[in-house]
């Protein structure tokens, strides 16, 4: 623009800029290309452009606004900065409160502490005990009536009349009407846990028209298993003042008249007392009532009944009790339960072996399973199916919560696009434990969320995961890494927002794929390679009779053991050189392969394209060339993508890799294979410096954790400590793990062994150290999540909600076989 604004009459010549400023011509094309395309300049010639947009004077006089509204984005920036400081600050109070156990056992009301409140005097006070969950709803008020309804799936509601009691003492008040339990309370502290808990869905409505009658009412949504309810009535008359004061006393339990009386006498199911003599219930409140039925003349002679019978049958002989309404409906749901029990069961099946649903409509399988499997007839079909996938994911999220609990856990994540395009955002956490179990594997990342994202930016992946984050309740302290590839949101999302929140955690881009990236680079020098990989993938994997015929062949050429070639996959790290060398080893047979087929089943496009290649000269040469010099390349890679302990090992391996790389660019004499090794090494040299791979300090200094590297690594714990996180408290204990590896303590190749080892004499700093050798420095277990998430994601699929995909997905990815 400065150019433009020197310029006569505002005409260019694109040479001269070019020369001025020291860039190639088409990078002034670009410019002039966009310029007038938003006719603000003219072309006048091929080099020659004139300005035309508005006068350049005008436009610099906008400087001082536009430098307002910069100095207004800071500020509002910074502002942003505080909040999110607040916000952090806060949501480590809240975890902080809820998490401490002994904040737990306080958490409850009395009548005392509803007492002492001074805005209640002179009230009528109701409180409400219910479960978690529980949903409250006050419609608007009508003239002579004001209505609470209260709804909960989690157990029954305890509704209680409180005495606020007054200051005047001659003034009597009412209290402790009843209660919407199965059991009949009187005023007792609102934290005491009711005797009994109800399966079903509850259901109150408390009216102000019920409390002038002094009615309280519960119903239950379902009559089965549900306990017997009890409807308390009493009147109170024109006044509550006028009333005389209850008395408190707990009510007695159908339980405890069964010990006063005798069990020969009477038995119940928990709710009711039921004379055994007479199969009746009985009043269990009112004491006399249960000693007038006892003298009653009836009861006397059903008691005789009972003896003589019991005599006449022997002492073997059951007796039969009374029992409630609901006793045989709790029976009855027996063959229902085994019946959902085989459904699930079978369900989990279908998922882990990857059988269609749709075919479970078949009726060779409806045939099969009503005749060998025991209640297979119950089994739906695959449209009732779908109904109970909740079950699963539910008992699926509570085995995840149970297994992060009090763990450090690792998250990976990732994005990519479904057989829509819609964008698919998958999480996955891995458990770090502090006793880990002592095979070399780590453990298994395992998928917590599947979000379909709308747009893909650093906004929508922070808010996804944050959200995972609450819904697992996961301590914001307890995330240590998080695992991406190197995508321009993914940074911004932890540099701009998760930093902030996650003080303990590393941000680490994946070397595995980075290598991926930067091994491409083979598959552009090697174009005619490349070229041959995909002609034999095009011909064999989508022909099952090709296939056959070529491993016939193979094996009529003398062939060992004959396979077919590796199917070169993107996605699939390393199969495009393990292709290569299959190529390499076979190559004399493909031309009498290929002739046969052309000669045998027909000339195809495909057929006469490999036959011209297998006819250029460079071809084996190449294959030979890329077999022999790329196993360090894919040697690198296994260990970058295994599930191994391998963090200590990361660093030295992309060194290693990059030096060998380099090497051999120097000394070959392929010209095309020195360049795919100079620009390989090139582009590993680029993600190896901290605006690249944020997580390059903390790689080079976790090796000081493995007792084999500390002598050519760290020795200095202020240099290690920063990088590693480590508390204060390890600072007494390094000098004594330096003294251990000298000594020579312990010699294991494991060194999360070394350090359960050394767990007595190292505490604090062992327990650091075995956690962060556990973790995971690649994203291959979200790409493996997204090669199941394209089978359930095809089109016969597309009836699925994507909340069934998604825990289906979780249930399918989580337990494999």
């Amino acid at each position: 623009m400065d150019l433009v604004k020197t310029a006569p009459d505002g005409i260019l010549d694109l040479n001269e800029v070019a020369t001025t400023l020291g860039v190639r011509k088409r990078r002034v094309y670009d410019i002039t290309n966009v310029l007038d395309g938003i006719h603000l300049i003219r072309k006048r010639s091929k080099n020659l452009i004139q300005w035309v947009g508005s006068d350049l004077d005008h436009v610099a006089g906008k400087a001082p606004e536009q430098q307002k509204l910069r100095d207004e984005l800071s500020d509002l920036s910074a502002m942003e900065e505080a909040l999110d400081e607040l916000i952090k600050d806060c949501a480590h109070q809240l975890f902080e409160l809820t998490d401490d156990k002994e904040n737990a056992k306080l958490a409850y009301v009395t009548y005392q502490d509803i007492h002492s409140v001074q805005a209640f005097q002179e009230q009528i006070v109701i409180a409400i005990k219910a479960p978690e969950e529980t949903k409250l709803e006050v419609p608007a008020p009508k003239e002579n009536c004001i209505e609470v309804r209260i709804k909960s799936t989690k157990g029954p509601i305890d509704v209680y009349l409180c005495e606020v009691e007054q200051e005047n003492p001659g003034v009597k008040t009412f209290e402790d009407m009843g209660t919407l339990t199965s059991e009949t309370k009187s005023a007792v502290p609102l934290d005491e846990e009711p005797r009994e808990k109800a399966s079903s869905a509850w259901e109150a409505a408390v009216t102000d028209s019920q409390l002038e009658q002094g009615a309280v009412e519960q119903t239950p949504r379902e009559a089965v298993n549900s306990p017997t309810l009890e409807v308390f009535k009493k009147s109170l008359r024109t006044s509550h003042s006028s009333l005389e004061k209850m008395p408190r006393r707990a009510r007695v339990t159908p339980k405890e008249r069964v010990a006063q009386f005798g069990k020969d006498k009477f038995h119940t199911d928990g709710s009711v007392l039921f004379c055994t003599a007479c199969s009746k219930a009985v009043d269990h409140i009112r004491k006399q009532t249960i000693v007038e039925h006892i003298e009653s003349a009836k009861h006397k002679q059903n008691e005789k009944r009972q003896r003589e019978d019991a005599e006449t049958a022997g002492p073997s002989a059951a007796l039969k009790k009374q029992g409630t309404v609901t006793m045989p409906f709790q029976s009855s749901t027996v063959a229902k339960d085994c019946c959902d029990t085989v459904t699930l069961d079978f369900f989990r099946m279908c998922l882990k072996a990857d059988f269609p649903l749709h075919k479970m409509d078949l009726p060779v399988v409806r045939d099969f399973l009503s005749k060998h499997i025991k209640g297979g007839s119950a089994i739906p079909k695959s449209d009732q199916f779908y109904s109970h996938l909740p079950a699963l994911f539910e008992e699926e999220k509570q085995r995840l919560l149970n297994d992060f609990e009090g763990n450090f856990i690792a998250v990976i994540a990732d994005e990519t696009a479904d057989f829509q395009n819609r964008p698919v955002f998958n999480i996955l956490f891995q458990v770090l434990k502090v006793r880990p179990p002592k095979h070399a594997d780590i453990p298994a990342p395992q998928l917590v969320k599947t979000v379909c994202l709308g747009k893909v930016n650093h906004a929508t992946i922070s808010q996804a995961l944050i959200s995972c984050m609450v819904e697992f309740s996961i301590p914001l302290e307890r995330i240590l890494t998080f695992v991406t590839d190197s995508t321009s949101y993914m940074v911004k999302a932890w540099n701009d927002v998760l930093r902030n929140l996650w003080l303990n955690c590393v941000h680490i881009c994946c070397y595995a794929h980075i290598v991926a990236l930067a091994g491409n680079t083979w598959r552009d020098a090697f174009k005619q390679v490349d070229h041959f990989v995909a002609l034999m993938k095009s011909l064999l994997v989508n022909a099952p009779a090709c296939r056959a015929r070529f491993l016939r062949y193979l094996n009529e050429q003398s062939v060992d053991s004959p396979t077919l070639p590796p199917k070169p996959v993107v996605t699939r790290w390393n199969t495009w050189f393990n292709c290569v060398k299959y190529h390499a080893q076979h190559y004399q047979l493909y031309h009498g392969f290929v002739e046969y087929e052309r000669t045998e089943q027909g000339d195809t496009t495909v057929l006469r394209e490999l036959a011209s290649l297998l006819a250029v000269e460079d071809l084996h040469a190449d294959l030979k060339y890329i077999a022999e010099n790329c196993g360090r390349l894919v040697t690198a890679l296994n260990i970058l993508e295994s599930q191994k302990r391998q963090i200590h090992k990361v660093y030295n391996t992309v060194l290693d890799l990059i030096s060998w790389l380099e090497h051999l660019a120097s000394s070959t004499d392929n010209a095309k294979g020195s360049m795919a090794a100079q620009s390989t090494a090139d582009k590993l040299r680029q993600y190896n410096v901290k605006s690249k791979q944020p997580a390059i300090d903390f790689l080079r200094a976790v090796r000081a954790l493995d007792p084999k590297q500390i002598g050519a690594v760290y020795t200095d714990y202020e240099t290690v400590k920063p990088e590693l996180k480590l508390s204060s408290e390890c600072n007494m204990e390094w000098p004594v793990y330096l003294g251990l590896v000298k000594d020579g303590f312990i010699d294991v190749e494991d060194p999360i062994q070394f350090w359960m080892a050394v767990e007595d004499h190292v505490p604090k700093l062992a327990k650091y150290a075995v956690v962060l050798l556990q973790l995971t420095v690649n994203s291959v277990g979200v790409e493996k999540s997204f090669s199941k998430l394209g089978i359930l994601f095809s089109a016969q699929h597309q009836s699925l909600t994507e909340e069934n995909v998604a825990g289906m997905l979780q249930l399918y990815f989580n337990n494999p076989d």
